[in-house]
């Protein structure tokens, strides 16, 4: 932000964040808006000492410490800042120094209970649909509530298994070819040739190209109109949620049904396809969805179909863009570790024809390359934490959480805790020679039921782009303490701009 806006009042900050198209509209609706506010404020007091009473009349009835704020606001404005100046830990840090691993406090408009050790981790994930749902309503609606995140007890088993039929290691590894093809045609057309190049910008790119063909076989000027509206959603899904014309989440919300039409188009264009025999089963998810069935011979309702497929084409780009461009950073910064990184790939293409195309097996000997990828992912967590909701009121570590509070475990902060992690501040692939030191400490694509479906495609995604780049090319930062902006899921503040430097003795067979 420039500092002529963060040198102004918190109300003009909170403006600007909220992308308003002139102040002048948000004074206008605060002149009716306070009046209103000031008489809900009465209602707020009346309703907060209601609900100390009731927990007072329980004996062993204990808050975790904190404080809640102002009535409905809460400390959403101090939050909102805070992200949008790139310093959250601000907003953490201080609170968890003051209360220890557990503190209250209230944001969006609910009381929220900040966890951060990886025990809690634990505790959240062996509780799923008896103690606690996920995620706040106001991101749900955006992300759809027939998405896998949104689905509780048998129907997550339900998605789950429709899901591994085509995400699973077996069903991918057809699309290992392909996605090699695109990541050297993608590196022909956007790397080569070029000095410097803005490299988290072409890594999401190819990402979001491979996410595209796999999931809904598209390669054309669709792909582009989709990236838009996929790129607004995020930048307003953790914003305010205020549903108001000019804010970032209304925004959102309209590129959400954007994408929604796209694919209404898609999905009636493939069943024709189908019953034609233009098209198969299994070329891609579009098509499996589509024909999939359970032991009932029932199969996907068409909102079902919309909202995975939104689900997953977000997170098949976004947060694997997120991974390896900080991979790239810290190999940069670490020229050893590319050198490791570097001959494990040599090692592989050297065992291979010239031409060749990357196979499963060829993934799976990338062993080191992915343990620098969960180095990089531990040091730079693609998300943040997790959200949950509690169903009915219960007890941890000597708390008392209500009904209707949310809580929200920060991963990114137990990755870095020392206790589990020694030297945490170091980029050390080594750590996960045996496995992460602390599976709790470190759980990237989650476990259990809600565990990422898509951690084998984001895997491939990673592995695929990295051994063509790497072969190809030493490479330098340009901006060496470029910032790292969290909206939801962080990426570099300018595109990550590097200096490519070529392996001249590489002569490299494209075939596409």
């Amino acid at each position: 932000p420039s500092s002529s806006i963060m040198n102004r009042p918190l109300f003009y900050q909170c403006a600007s964040m909220l992308s308003f198209p002139s102040l002048d509209i948000l004074t206008w609706v605060c002149m009716w808006v306070l009046p209103t506010f000031m008489c809900l404020v009465l209602a707020a007091k009346k309703f907060a000492l209601h609900s100390t009473k009731e927990c007072n009349s329980v004996p062993s009835c204990k808050y975790p410490p904190g404080r809640t704020g102002l009535p409905f606001v809460g400390e959403s404005i101090e939050f909102v800042v805070r992200r949008y100046m790139k310093k959250s830990w601000e907003f953490f840090d201080p609170r968890f120094a003051k209360y220890g691993e557990i503190f209250l406090t209230s944001l969006m408009g609910r009381v929220t209970v900040i966890m951060r050790c990886p025990m809690a981790s634990r505790f959240l994930l062996t509780n799923e649909n008896k103690l606690v749902v996920e995620w706040p309503s106001s991101v749900m609606a955006l992300l759809g509530t027939e998405c896998f995140l949104a689905k509780n007890g048998n129907e997550v088993k339900r998605m789950r298994h429709s899901l591994m039929a085509f995400l699973g290691p077996e069903p991918l590894q057809k699309f290992v070819e392909k996605a090699d093809a695109m990541a050297q045609q993608h590196i022909a057309e956007h790397w080569e040739g070029k000095e410097e190049v803005l490299a988290y910008s072409n890594i999401k790119d190819f990402a979001f190209s491979v996410v595209c063909y796999v999931f809904l076989s598209i390669n054309d000027d669709r792909r582009e109109k989709l990236s838009v509206s996929f790129n607004t959603m995020l930048r307003g899904m953790f914003k305010l949620p205020i549903n108001f014309p000019g804010t970032s989440y209304h925004k959102a919300k309209v590129a959400r049904q954007t994408v929604l039409r796209e694919l209404d188009a898609f999905i009636e264009q493939r069943k024709e396809m189908l019953a034609q025999g233009s098209a198969t089963a299994e070329q891609d998810l579009l098509s499996h969805f589509l024909s999939a069935r359970d032991q009932d011979g029932n199969g996907l309702r068409k909102e079902e179909i919309k909202d995975n497929i939104l689900l997953l084409l977000i997170l098949g780009h976004e947060t694997t863009s997120s991974v390896i461009a900080y991979l790239l950073r810290v190999l940069a910064q670490n020229p050893s570790y590319y050198q490791m990184v570097f001959k494990e790939h040599q090692e592989i293409a050297a065992r291979k024809n010239p031409g060749e195309p990357l196979n499963w097996k060829d993934l799976q000997n990338m062993a080191y390359t992915w343990r620098a990828a969960q180095e990089s992912m531990r040091l730079q967590v693609p998300v943040g934490g997790t959200f949950r909701t509690v169903l009915t009121d219960f007890e941890y570590s000597g708390y008392t959480f209500k009904k209707g509070w949310k809580i929200h475990w920060r991963q990114s902060l137990s990755v870095t805790d020392p206790a589990y992690f020694p030297d945490a501040e170091k980029f050390q692939p080594s750590r996960f020679e045996g496995g992460a030191t602390s599976r709790l400490a470190f759980i990237p694509f989650g476990v259990g039921p809600r565990m990422c479906p898509g951690a084998d495609f984001a895997k491939m995604e990673i592995l695929v782009l990295l051994h063509h780049v790497v072969r190809r090319f030493n490479w330098s930062m340009v901006m060496p303490e470029e910032a790292i902006i969290r909206d939801p899921v962080g990426y570099p503040a300018h595109g990550m701009p590097i200096k490519l430097h070529p392996h001249h003795h590489h002569h490299h067979h494209l075939q596409i």
